[in-house]
Order: structure tokens, then sequence, then C-alpha cells
């Protein structure tokens, strides 16, 4: 886990611009959504402050209080912004396949214990699962779901606790990592 932390924040931007570039390759999305956001966000300040500033001028102008020109044009370009949040469309493909992703993260996130236990015994299924499960942001329900099955660590996991492993524990060790490294 040490050699992870040292490691992988400085992978990070390859890994993102990698999932992007995929999306898009894989027809998930006609362009990548953080540039798009990015080009929404950058019109989105821009039109605030030009209208902002013309606003107050044609106020100074006309000899009304600026506070109104400059509050609507503050207004729309922050409306702007926050669409452009929304705007990066899914292709027909990438909102069917999104569809699916949802339905598997309610299956993660809502799973029990005894329902592993009827899908598949080994304890490879907790492994199997897991990236998914963190990805989706369900790793603490679907580690829960393995506390009282015997699941062995897995290969590369070297932990530091005494009492044995358990399944939370790697999943609050991967989940600080990933947390720690998107930090500012």
């Amino acid at each position: 886990m040490s050699n992870l932390w040292d490691h992988f924040p400085l992978h990070l931007p390859r890994i993102r611009d990698a999932i992007f570039d995929g999306l898009v390759a894989r027809g998930y999305y006609a362009a990548r959504p953080d540039r798009i956001r990015m080009v929404y966000g950058t019109k989105g300040v821009l039109l605030a402050i030009l209208m902002a500033v013309i606003g107050g001028v044609l106020a100074a102008w006309v000899k009304i209080t600026p506070l109104w020109p400059i509050l609507t044009g503050l207004f729309t370009g922050a409306v702007v912004l926050g669409f452009g949040c929304f705007l990066p469309a899914r292709t027909r493909n990438g909102a069917r396949t999104f569809s699916k992703v949802l339905g598997f993260r309610e299956f993660l996130g809502r799973v029990e214990k005894d329902h592993i236990e009827r899908l598949e015994r080994t304890p490879e299924l907790f492994e199997k699962y897991l990236p998914y499960a963190m990805a989706l942001s369900v790793e603490n329900r679907w580690a829960q779901a393995f506390i009282n099955i015997a699941v062995t660590p897995p290969a590369w996991y070297r932990g530091k606790r005494r009492d044995g492993f358990l399944p939370m524990h790697l999943t609050n060790d991967l989940s600080q990592m990933s947390n720690h490294s998107m930090a500012p």
C-alpha cells in the first residue's frame, strides 16, 4: 500500500485522460466531457464578467443604479456555467450503457450476505467486483456483505493490521489512498 501511496497520484492525470479518450473512442460520448465542461465553464465566467461590465457601464451612462444590470450579467454567466455541467450528452450507446452501470451499482449497493452465498460461495467474488464497487462508490456496502464470509486477502495486498484480514480493511485503505490522491 505504501508503494501505491507514493506512485498512484503521479499517474492520475494519465489515467483520467485514458478514461475520457476511451469513452469517446467507444462511442459513449461525441466529445470529451471534461473538455466540454471546461469550455462552458470558461464561457460562463467570461460572459458573467463581460455582461456585468457592460451592464455597469450602461447603467452609469443612463444614470441608473448599476446593481441590477451587474447582477443580471453575473446571473446569466452562472446559468451558462451551471448548465455546462450537464451539456456533455451521452450518445445513444452511452445512455444505454450508463443505464446498465446504474443497475449494476444498485446490485452492488444492495447486495445482502445471503444473496452472495446463493450467487457464488467463493471468496474470489469479493475481489472480482471490488474495483467496480469502488468506482461506483459502494465499496463499503460491498465489503459489509462479506463480513462473516471467509475472504482471503488479495495476493497484492499487504495490510498493516494485526487482527487479521477483513474486507472492510481493504476497502478503507484503498478509499483513503484514492481520496488522498484526489485532494488538491
